[in-house]
């Protein structure tokens, strides 16, 4: 299952890339069923729509061929999918560097003064090693109960238009290009992908590391689809 909470019984939202079948056929493969159990998929809007151009300028402004537009100044300027003739995948991947990057800052000043922390990851592992001895709601009170951790939550308590997510702990203490540089793939590329024949790539498990293995897979495979390819996004919550 795809879909995942953690112990304190939260939902994990995860968000699904989409290859379409390219004869215009079901919208949702069957391959995709098994990842989201019972919850109800929805299209989630992350795709800059590219202007470039007289012609792409133009049909900007009709939605022809898109699913979950946004607007602005009455052009469109994003959708949550649509043919990769289309979208943008370069500008969506900018984009979304440079809001990572104010993150990465907020996160800089909020966790001042605080040892590095550990990831969820290293906690699940040895509650799954012995799991008799250690609870899987004990590793999850041991993983925020880190200093670290602990300063992220509290800024998240004081509210703010930047929200920090403890369980990227892992990649916000590598350095910010590299989080701005996963932020930017994984725009693109989601956290799970379902290719033009109904494979699915996925992350090995929630380390760090199997997540940056699926993002470099993933994108492989989007950076040589063809034009007419089409793509979706869709948010599990």
């Amino acid at each position: 299952m795809f879909q995942e909470t953690t112990p304190d019984g939260s939902t994990i939202t995860r968000t699904l890339v989409v290859c379409l079948p390219a004869d215009g056929g079901c919208w949702l493969p069957v391959a995709v069923e098994g990842l989201i159990g019972h919850t109800t998929p929805t299209p989630v809007t992350r795709f800059a729509v590219t202007r470039k151009g007289l012609i792409s300028w133009i049909r900007s402004w009709t939605s022809r061929g898109l699913t979950g537009v946004r607007k602005q100044h009455g052009q469109i300027v994003a959708a949550a999918g649509g043919s990769l003739g289309r979208l943008d995948l370069t500008l969506t991947k900018h984009d979304a560097w440079y809001q990572a990057m104010l993150r990465h800052q907020t996160w800089q000043q909020a966790v001042d003064g605080t040892r590095v922390a550990r990831e969820w990851a290293s906690f699940l592992a040895a509650h799954e090693a012995k799991p008799e001895k250690y609870s899987r709601k004990q590793a999850w009170e041991d993983f925020r109960g880190q200093p670290r951790i602990v300063a992220m939550l509290v800024h998240n308590a004081c509210g703010g238009p930047i929200d920090l997510d403890p369980l990227e702990i892992g990649l916000y203490q590598a350095g910010p290009e590299a989080y701005g540089r996963f932020c930017a793939l994984r725009e693109v590329c989601g956290d799970a992908l379902v290719t033009d024949r109904a494979k699915v790539v996925r992350p090995a498990d929630t380390s760090v590391t199997a997540r940056l293995d699926y993002l470099k897979n993933a994108w492989q495979i989007l950076s040589t689809l063809p034009t007419r390819q089409r793509l979706i996004a869709l948010r599990l919550h």
